[in-house]
């Protein structure tokens, strides 16, 4: 009877084990993981299986060392923007460098504090976070894992031992606004019958109100008032990250009833529902953070590049080289980020020659920045824009 009792708890542990899922799990030989899609893209595929799970347990701390783990933010994969672009630079660096990763998805932001260690713990070379609010856990980790390299992206951490990746979206988002105005004008009908309120208004629709947000806006703003002084523009702080049909209903609000012809979207999964309802009610959506151009051709007309999926493969380089350290890297316009070539709407366009024109227009202007000659203003840092 004893022995029965032992094997019964025996089982119930082994069982109890499986089912908590609390450490982190290194991913399988990369072999056996075909990369899925195109790595430089991310188009909202879903990671492999094998490409998030696998048995860390039988690993050693100096077998994770050449690993990588990603961590998603609120979004989660899926949001054909932020994260799926990380992603893409994961199966970029396995399918190029042999790079072993592990992705998870929190539930909850107050979830990283957790994963972050258990990577740690658990000996992986790389931990990168992609959740903005992680920041404040990142400064003193380091010195309590000094061989895991901590990466925080979108922020600089207050500690040199941490990797602070670094993107000049405002740049970027400076083109975006300037691309928006001028079509909003109705000066540059690129495509007949498409985005013909008239009445100088875009909008932009954020999934709350930061400094970080405020990057993408005031820098969208300065550049659409470069293009069209009497600019009008509709800002949105409430939808959050997940909401697809707040975000239509917000975006259609903004486009039926004040009539913007153009709405800029930066709150991830949520930002599908505002490209629904640019698309549903016959005006042009702009994308954010990954090419999104394609999700419905010739109704967004342009997006703003981050360039995640560039940073996450570089580091996974840097690690295999044995040259990932701490400090910043930062990707300015055109290493990484900017606008996209809008070779994807352009397969739509009614009037070449305006269309063309257009484009002109832009380009001098991403001169203009990259020469210094225009200052674009810096939301993250606080700065604002005063017109």
């Amino acid at each position: 009877m004893k022995k029965l009792v032992c094997l019964l708890l025996a089982m119930i542990m082994v069982f109890s084990l499986c089912a908590c899922g609390g450490t982190p799990s290194a991913s399988k030989d990369k072999e056996n993981a075909e990369p899925a899609g195109d790595a430089g893209s991310a188009a909202g595929a879903e990671p492999a299986e094998d490409a998030q799970a696998g048995d860390s347990e039988e690993s050693s701390s100096s077998d994770n060392a050449q690993k990588v783990a990603l961590i998603c933010n609120v979004g989660g994969l899926g949001d054909k923007s932020f994260n799926d672009s990380g992603y893409a630079g994961l199966e970029r660096a396995a399918k190029e460098l042999g790079t072993e990763y592990t992705i998870v998805e929190p539930e909850d932001v107050s979830q990283g504090e957790t994963y972050l260690r258990q990577f740690a713990e658990a000996g992986y070379g790389a931990v990168i976070t992609l959740e903005y609010s992680h920041a404040d856990y990142l400064k003193d980790m380091p010195d309590e894992y000094p061989d895991t390299v901590f990466v925080a992206t979108d922020q600089e951490v207050e500690n040199d031992k941490a990797l602070s990746i670094i993107f000049d979206y405002h740049q970027s988002s400076y083109l975006a606004g300037y691309a928006a105005a001028l079509i909003a004008s109705g000066d540059y009908p690129i495509i007949e019958g498409r985005a013909t309120h008239g009445d100088h208004t875009i909008g932009v629709i954020c999934a709350l109100e930061s400094d970080g947000f405020h990057n993408f806006t005031e820098a969208y703003t300065q550049g659409a008032v470069a293009a069209d002084p009497d600019v009008k523009v509709l800002y949105d702080w409430s939808v959050g990250f997940t909401d697809t049909q707040l975000s239509k209903q917000v975006a259609q609000n903004m486009i039926e009833n004040e009539n913007a012809d153009v709405v800029f979207q930066v709150c991830g999964t949520a930002g599908l529902g505002i490209i629904q309802g640019c698309y549903e009610d016959n005006v042009y959506a702009i994308g954010v953070d990954s090419d999104q151009d394609y999700i419905q051709p010739g109704y967004v007309l342009t997006s703003v590049i981050k360039g995640v999926d560039v940073a996450v493969y570089e580091v996974c380089k840097r690690l295999k080289e044995g040259t990932l350290e701490g400090g910043v890297l930062a990707l300015p316009l055109g290493n990484g980020t900017g606008i996209t070539d809008m070779s994807t709407i352009a397969e739509y366009v009614t009037d070449q020659e305006v269309f063309e024109q257009f484009k002109a227009k832009i380009e001098e202007q991403r001169q203009a920045i990259l020469n210094g000659d225009i200052q674009v203003v810096h939301g993250a840092l606080g700065e604002r824009f005063e017109r």
